[in-house]
């Protein structure tokens, strides 16, 4: 009789540790699908943010260039005007 309580008890500790062992493996897996997401979300966000930062470097890039444009036209000129100035003189 006393072997038969015990080997009961020691069912339903087995039966416990089996329902843990489910409800870890459930939250586990929930983890492990909200970090997948969060993953892929940060993975777009980086992309998101590569993109705007290439277009940003690309205006920034042509607004660099014109101004370098205009400034060398406008030495140009400058310097243009020194010699027509210069060549009037002589």
């Amino acid at each position: 009789m006393a072997e038969a309580r015990s080997l009961d008890a020691f069912r339903s500790a087995l039966e416990n540790l089996e329902d843990q062992l489910e409800f870890v493996h459930v939250i586990k897996s929930q983890q492990r699908a909200e970090r997948d997401a969060t993953t892929m979300r940060l993975g777009q966000s980086r992309d998101i943010l590569a993109r705007r930062l290439a277009e940003d470097e690309g205006k920034k890039h042509e607004e660099n260039e014109k101004t370098f444009s205009r400034s060398d036209n406008s030495s140009r000129s400058s310097r243009l005007k020194h010699l027509d100035v210069l060549s009037a003189r002589g």
